[in-house]
């Protein structure tokens, strides 16, 4: 993301003519304009609490939109009645002046990610060397640019490819940078708000899932024409910064998978996510909520995780149990069969919620959709779903609660198993696949919490084994 001071002027879009010094401050933690002056009238002075858009162009020459602009600080100098104003705009586009960013749209976009280089894998080094013994003769390097990975997802054409930025001092050292971006060319112009829904929430969610780390937004850009050459604008807004490059850092082995081992589990994995990213977004939300959150309340983490299991399910399988016109067939005659309004009114009210598929229900339903391959990861797949709905009823229902501590950090994992299982299988992955990933994955989250619990089964067979050998023999019978 573009940071740093930019001094320049400003005005409002209807006059272009009434322009304020001011300079423009660009930063993670937020962004800010301070004017020599006001942009409104001096009777208006407290009055006018935003600007909606306002353009700019720095003294480089840089054209600037800015959006949303809060007047945080107005201020009075006396007694030349000259007056001093800080801004903070909600999102800066740098690059052009834009009308109306809010419904204004672009057909072409591209966003960079944290951690999305080493995801993607883009290794286009090759070495060579030549030694006599113990002595270096001849060493070479060479650098080919890896191919850009190309799909057609719903809406757009996505491309996912490295750019390089080279450096040098001409004598002693030479540096080659390679960041990756994913590029689109939509099928039809888009708002702002519309592209960050529908392509990029899609593939922050798909690294999250990959690499099982929080992941922030490096650079966006946006173009008013999708074929080349192209215009850019760079949105600015406030954001999470970047890891230190040592965090950033991702080793294959603690990855649930990379880009290519994405491809080769289907070749048109990144459609299918895309395609069902409706359905898998408020459940990736509430899951990356839990996992993110190291603090949060135990009881919070399991009833979160009881939202999203209930969220995917409905999104994926739909709400009811019976077709609606059956099932209003027998509502109307529950209706009619009662005795008195009153009791009429109960029923309806009652069936209105009946059709539903309880906790109990969708649960086992993505066990049998998992079938053996998820089973098999969960230490008692069979009464998971009853020692869930009994959990979240002891915990939102008065009265007292047996579940203890570790069960219900148990259930809790075993639920998130479950959804990160069937958010592979989105991806394309088999359920073999998924399997396999969720149990190799060093790093990943269900990948540690198979591990411990197999470490503890183990002690727990140890334990017993050395308790039973200790027992001395009984006594023979007289």
């Amino acid at each position: 993301m573009l940071t740093g001071s930019f001094p320049g002027w400003w005005w409002q879009p209807e006059d272009p003519s009434d322009r304020v010094a001011g300079v423009l401050s660009l930063d993670y933690e937020g962004l800010s304009v301070d004017l020599i002056g006001s942009l409104s009238r001096l009777e208006d002075m407290g009055r006018v609490t935003a600007f909606p858009v306002l353009h700019g162009a720095t003294t480089d020459g840089v054209l600037v939109t800015l959006m949303d602009s809060a007047v945080t600080r107005e201020t009075l100098i006396m007694p030349a009645l000259g007056r001093s104003t800080r801004l903070q705009p909600g999102a800066a586009l740098i690059g052009d002046h834009v009308a109306d960013p809010q419904r204004g749209t672009w057909a072409g976009c591209s966003i960079e990610l944290e951690r999305m280089t080493a995801w993607a894998s883009p290794f286009g080094f090759e070495r060579s060397l030549v030694n006599d013994g113990s002595r270096l003769n001849e060493a070479s390097l060479r650098y080919d640019r890896p191919p850009s990975v190309d799909r057609q997802i719903p809406g757009a054409a996505l491309s996912i490819g490295p750019k390089q930025t080279v450096s040098d001092d001409l004598v002693h050292e030479a540096k080659i940078v390679v960041t990756v971006e994913a590029d689109f060319a939509l099928d039809r112009p888009a708002t702002l708000e519309e592209i960050y829904q529908r392509f990029f929430k899609p593939l922050l969610n798909l690294v999250i899932l990959a690499t099982q780390k929080p992941t922030s937004i490096i650079s966006i850009r946006l173009a008013a024409r999708a074929e080349a050459p192209r215009k850019w604008v760079e949105v600015v807004t406030r954001r999470p910064a970047p890891a230190s490059e040592e965090r950033q850092r991702l080793f294959p082995m603690d990855a649930l998978f990379l880009l290519p081992d994405l491809l080769d589990a289907s070749a048109d994995a990144l459609g299918l996510w895309y395609a069902a990213a409706a359905k898998v977004e408020r459940a990736f939300d509430l899951v990356s909520a839990v996992r993110g959150t190291p603090r949060l309340f135990l009881d919070h983490r399991f009833l979160n995780a009881a939202i999203a299991v209930e969220s995917y399910h409905e999104k994926r399988f739909g709400g009811r149990t019976m077709p609606k016109k059956a099932w209003d067939r027998i509502a109307v005659a529950a209706v009619e069969a009662a005795g008195n309004a009153e009791l009429a009114v109960e029923i309806r009210n009652r069936m209105a919620t009946l059709n539903k598929p309880s906790l109990r229900d969708r649960i086992q339903g993505l066990l049998d959709l998992g079938a053996q391959s998820l089973c098999e990861l969960l230490p008692d797949p069979d009464g998971l779903a009853t020692r869930a709905s009994r959990l979240r009823n002891d915990l939102t229902h008065p009265g007292s609660i047996d579940a203890r501590n570790d069960e219900i950090f148990d259930t809790t994992d075993e639920l998130l198993l479950v959804l990160e299982f069937h958010f592979l299988r989105e991806a394309g992955f088999s359920a073999e696949q998924a399997a396999d990933r969720l149990k190799s994955a060093s790093g990943s989250y269900s990948g540690l919490w198979l591990r411990r619990r197999e470490e503890a089964t183990r002690r727990k067979a140890l334990t017993e084994t050395s308790g039973s050998q200790d027992t001395p023999p009984s006594a023979p019978p007289d």
